[in-house]
């Protein structure tokens, strides 16, 4: 009965339902707002796992073990593209048993027992064995290490008695060199042998276990040691138990049980629970308790059904009328989802519930008071490591792979410094108010000692990250940082064609369409450049139309290799790094190519439409032109800063309200 009680979704469906909550407060602007529909929102990994740290305080990472989540225009948090399969069902019924036994303090390790014997299992420093154990003088020792296989609490114990004699003999147990107990030894024969025992909690890996006699009275003739041994994990791990907040031996346990789950249920739904959903919920625990189960697993199960619960796993928005194509304005509760995943990709906080319960998320002011407080709190790196990560191939560096043969000089200190770079850049827009098209224009940039030896730095850097002039070495902006060049190449040469494609696509959201069936990428050639090379695409007019603007924004970034180190020449032919695009703008180098597509209008519209995709978690439609386009002007009011963008999405009609679907 008590493992269908934790069945998994199907369970938490009928037990718990979808609806619940107070009714929303719908004040729809203007008959003409057409703001889409977001599909019901599965939490993908990133979102999981944050969501379970805020929770419940775990350092535990159970959704990197699920199936990769889709991705669609470029992320891993469009609805529509987050799919439901049995083994996530599978996969979100054994986290939610481990999450639970570890927020309530349950052992989620099958204990084991060491037990060595003193006469053949034990390190002695003095003494001899007996035919039961080893004989201990005064002031000897004996030690052992001991393999912990898991955090938690261990019981730590060893029979003893003394040898004939009066007077104190205190017996010590150390833990790497930690004295655990101190305490007198009083028997004195085998028959009377004395155990003695304590609990304490261990880290998982090696420790050392040292038993040490010192007699108290001159000529005590030994300590008799049968064994030590050590069992466990037993009782409470993982440190105290913040869950479980009442005493239900004083309180009752039903009552306690409806205390906890209470509060537990209204932040793990984002929202108030109502009486009804809230009974639905109490009868897990009433089941577990009236079946003669303990409160804790009452507790356990009742915890599992609350992270096995739709209103959990998806981010449930609902509508009056799920048939009508008529905008209706979301409720504070769900605008505070909204923005807690847009911004830190986890739960809101308190602040961002307390906003929701007084109403302050109904108004475009209040919400931008939210989204300037949510930007300045370190929550929000989520946004480097998941838009950043996405839109700019940060996530990608950790994945690449570079012919040693080609580059011997690539390793993993360099790929580490190239990521950080590249993190500290994107973060420095994120957390200031810098204008976003010095994403590519900026001539200073964060650099260590490892890549100031890439791009040939004279002198040194000798104590991590510096803020230097890069503009000399034709970088500092992010066409010359070694990580995205990288990024963009092949494992042995450079390619123009992804340099070029990531720029239309991910940097003005022009992307080319896919090449014609029978097209094969180029094999490198030896004797040709990459202009020699790319001619005989060209040359092809199916080909033609794409590769006239790719192919000349990578062939302006040719003087850096594969591992974005600077170069002057391929195949022994000096290096022409220009391009010049159908309409006729020519430009030189990287920072021709950055100037250039800085001031193309396209830019600022794109960063906005990668943004709007990302927080809204859908792909854009032609209706959501107006919105985008509002955004946008307001995005250039801003300076150009990431906080204006945000605050312009956040606040628009389109992110604080929804539709139904005819």
């Amino acid at each position: 009965m008590l493992g269908s009680m934790a069945g998994g979704l199907p369970m938490a469906l009928q037990v718990l339902g979808c609806g619940g909550g107070p009714e929303a407060v719908r004040d729809v602007q203007s008959p003409d707002v057409v703001p889409g529909r977001v599909v019901l929102h599965r939490l993908n990994r990133q979102e999981y796992d944050n969501t379970v740290r805020d929770l419940l305080g775990t350092s535990l990472r159970p959704a990197m073990a699920f199936p990769a989540d889709g991705r669609a225009a470029g992320f891993d948090n469009i609805a529509s593209n987050l799919s439901l399969s049995a083994l996530h069902l599978e996969m979100y019924e054994a986290a939610a048993e481990h999450l639970a036994e570890e927020a309530l303090g349950m052992s989620t390790e099958p204990p084991v027992l060491l037990r060595f014997e003193a006469e053949t299992e034990l390190q002695a420093t003095a003494g001899e064995a007996f035919e039961h154990g080893w004989t201990v003088p005064s002031a000897g020792a004996l030690s052992t290490e001991i393999e912990v296989p898991a955090d938690g609490t261990y019981e730590l114990s060893t029979r003893v008695w003394r040898g004939a004699g009066s007077g104190l003999a205190l017996l010590t147990l150390s833990v790497d060199d930690d004295e655990v107990l101190v305490d007198g030894v009083t028997a004195t024969s085998e028959p009377e042998a004395e155990v003695f025992a304590l609990a304490l909690p261990l880290q998982a890996g090696a420790h050392t276990v040292e038993l040490s006699y010192v007699s108290g009275q001159a000529g005590q003739r030994d300590l008799q040691v049968d064994w030590l041994q050590i069992y466990g994990p037993v009782g409470e791990i993982g440190g105290p138990n913040d869950l479980v907040t009442c005493d239900p031996v004083a309180l009752g346990a039903p009552a306690c049980a409806r205390e906890v789950l209470a509060d537990l249920a209204f932040r793990a739904f984002r929202r108030p629970v109502d009486d009804e959903a809230l009974e639905r919920l109490l009868a897990v625990p009433t089941a577990v308790l009236e079946g003669g189960g303990s409160f804790d697993q009452a507790m356990k199960f009742s915890v599992m059904a609350v992270l096995t619960s739709p209103r959990f796993l998806f981010r449930v928005e609902t509508v009056q009328d799920r048939f009508s194509s008529e905008p209706e304005a979301l409720d504070d509760w769900e605008i505070a989802s909204r923005l807690s995943y847009f911004l830190w990709s986890t739960m809101p906080d308190d602040a961002l519930f307390e906003a929701a319960r007084a109403g302050q998320l109904s108004s475009r002011e209040g919400i931008a008071v939210q989204v300037r407080r949510m930007l300045a709190d370190p929550r929000a790196e989520a946004l480097v490591d998941s838009f950043g990560g996405q839109w700019l191939y940060l996530r990608g560096i950790d994945e690449m792979v570079k012919d040693p043969a080609v580059f011997p000089d690539f390793d993993e200190a360099l790929r580490a410094s190239m990521k950080e770079e590249m993190v500290r850049f994107f973060r420095s827009f994120v957390a200031g108010r810098r204008d976003l098209h010095e994403l590519l224009t900026a001539t200073h940039g964060e650099i260590d000692g490892r890549l100031a030896q890439h791009y040939g730095v004279d002198g040194s850097v000798t104590d991590g990250f510096e803020s230097m002039d890069l503009s000399a070495l034709e970088r500092g902006g992010l066409l010359g940082q070694a990580g995205w060049l990288s990024m963009v190449s092949h494992p042995g040469r450079t390619s123009v064609v992804q340099r070029g494609k990531f720029v239309l696509g991910q940097l003005l959201c022009d992307e080319p369409e896919a090449p014609p069936d029978g097209v094969t990428e180029l094999s490198p050639s030896d004797g040709l450049t990459a202009r020699e090379q790319l001619a005989r695409h060209r040359a092809d007019p199916a080909c033609a139309v794409c590769h006239a603007t790719m192919d000349e924004i990578g062939f302006a970034l040719e003087q850096f290799d594969a591992v974005g180190a600077w170069r002057v020449q391929q195949a022994g032919v000096p290096i022409d790094a220009w391009g010049e695009l159908p309409d006729g703008r020519r430009f030189t180098g990287v920072r021709g190519t950055a100037e250039v597509v800085a001031a193309d209008p396209r830019f600022g519209r794109c960063v906005a439409q990668q943004l709007f995709t990302y927080a809204l978690g859908r792909v854009p439609v032609p209706s959501d032109d107006p919105a985008l386009q509002i955004a946008t002007t307001q995005f250039e009011a801003s300076g150009w800063t990431f906080e204006g963008l945000a605050v312009a999405i956040a606040t628009s009609d389109a992110f604080r309200m929804t539709q139904g679907e005819p």
